[in-house]
């Protein structure tokens, strides 16, 4: 899907400035490029087509984005959109965001390299942070900090806010409501329909390995912008089971 995407953009940047290249035979030219544009064009079409056929034949409608294009309404005319609008909108979902967000941080960083009396600044913009780690184990401000307590969050709009997941201020990811749901709804997905349990050989972690103060051990990792394990093949390792009933 990523070359896809990447063909798509250059097929239609070249084509837009070269009107010429659409025809035949200045079209071979472009050929390699067109075929991502026709594979991406094909799943958007499929994806409205595969839609359409669950729907005729299921009550319930998926909650997702294509499902607001199909169902959407304007509101002057009152008409939906046409199965070729739909399509068109579809693959719009799947190229808008992709690679002109690349190509917009591919050209800051040139930029930047370019004129490095500005780096210099943005370098010193962004080491000015919050420690994540610090702010959250910080006994000024949570009780027992190091213990594994998700009750204190019930019903405490306080501790809540005294959270830095997603940052705070003017650069709060502005993806964080869309993450949380999709945590989860996973996750109660997951518990509702699996059991999950450690290997019986796995020795190194679990409730009753305890560190020097006398809480489940956990597993190494890296602290940068999340915490990443250090061998996750060996620590992540996890029977799941689906439930029968």
């Amino acid at each position: 899907m990523v070359n896809w995407v990447k063909d798509t953009f250059t097929h239609l940047g070249i084509c837009f400035s070269f009107p010429l290249l659409n025809s035949f035979p200045f079209s071979i030219l472009v050929r390699p490029w067109k075929r991502g544009y026709d594979a991406v064009a094909a799943y958007a079409i499929e994806s409205v087509d595969m839609r359409r056929k669950y729907l005729a034949s299921h009550r319930d409608k998926p909650v997702d984005l294509l499902q607001t294009i199909i169902d959407a309404v304007d509101p002057e005319s009152k008409t939906r959109m046409t199965e070729r609008q739909v399509q068109a909108e579809c693959l719009d979902m799947l190229l808008a965001g992709s690679e002109t967000g690349a190509s917009t941080m591919m050209w800051t960083i040139h930029l930047l390299m370019l004129h490095p009396q500005y780096y210099r600044r943005v370098v010193d913009e962004v080491h000015i942070f919050v420690s994540i780690a610090g702010a959250h184990n910080n006994p000024a401000v949570w009780a027992h900090p190091l213990v594994y307590n998700p009750e204190r969050f019930i019903n405490n709009q306080e501790a809540k806010r005294n959270l830095f997941t997603f940052g705070s201020g003017v650069r709060i990811c502005p993806g964080r409501h869309l993450a949380v749901l999709e945590m989860m709804s996973i996750l109660a997905n997951m518990i509702k329909d699996y059991d999950m349990a450690v290997p019986e050989d796995y020795v190194r972690r679990g409730p009753n390995v305890l560190d020097e103060n006398g809480n489940p051990k956990l597993m190494e990792s890296l602290q940068f912008l999340a915490a990443i394990p250090v061998n996750p093949k060996r620590d992540c390792r996890l029977i799941i089971t689906r439930q029968t009933e």
